[in-house]
Order: structure tokens, then C-alpha cells, then sequence
């Protein structure tokens, strides 16, 4: 099995983090229901600083190097649930632009867009 990472730039608007994303038609996408926290829990706990936007998430079904696992909890709404470190994330309908099912697990990461590093440096 191949192990594909997807990439999204995510960006601060209205209090939360959004992501673009021209295939899918989703502009401003935003990562609600504790989704925005557990990523600035990724961001705090990859480089004990304070965010520092935009940011790359690569996330995937299948583990990689450095990368967060977040694992299935449950359906709801047509989304579905993760929880991770303690906390629980709802994830949309769109995880359906990247996946053809919710995975029992998500790998996730977060890095620097200008120089590939994590977010914060």
C-alpha cells in the first residue's frame, strides 16, 4: 500500500482555521468542533511556541515521519469524530474530498510554509 499525504495551506479567519481548495470547490473551508484546537495543540506540541500562519498540514491514513495519529471515535452528521492527545475533533463531510471512508486512524503534521520547517520557528 502507497502512502499518500495529502497537503492543505491553512490560514486564521474569524477565529478559526480555514484551508482553500480549488478542486473541491471549498473556500475558507473551516475546521470546527475542536478541530481548530487540536491543531493549534499539534502546532504548540511540534514547536512549544505560539502559531505562526499560514501553515502546511500533511495528513494521510497510513503513519509517517513525526506525524500525530488521531484516532476514529465516531460518526456523526454525516462527519465523523477523532480524538487526539485527550481531545475530540468533529471532521466535515469534505474528509470525503480525501478519503473514499473515514479512516480508523489520521496522521497529521504541520509545518512552516516559507522554509519547510514546523510552525513556529
Amino acid at each position: 500500500m502507497t502512502n499518500a499525504i495529502n497537503v492543505l495551506t491553512l490560514y486564521r479567519h474569524q477565529g478559526c482555521w480555514v484551508y482553500d481548495d480549488a478542486n473541491f470547490g471549498r473556500v475558507a473551508e473551516p475546521l470546527v468542533l475542536g478541530a481548530s484546537e487540536i491543531l493549534d495543540t499539534i502546532i504548540l506540541l511540534d514547536t512549544g511556541v505560539p502559531t505562526r500562519e499560514p501553515v502546511q498540514a500533511l495528513f494521510s491514513e497510513q503513519e509517517f515521519p513525526g506525524a500525530h495519529r488521531g484516532d476514529w471515535v465516531r460518526e456523526d452528521s454525516g462527519g465523523n469524530w477523532y480524538a487526539l492527545g485527550g481531545e475530540e475533533a468533529w471532521l466535515c463531510p469534505a474528509l470525503f474530498d480525501y478519503f473514499d471512508s473515514a479512516p480508523s486512524s489520521l496522521w497529521v503534521k504541520v509545518r512552516g510554509i516559507q522554509d519547510g520547517t514546523t510552525a513556529a520557528e
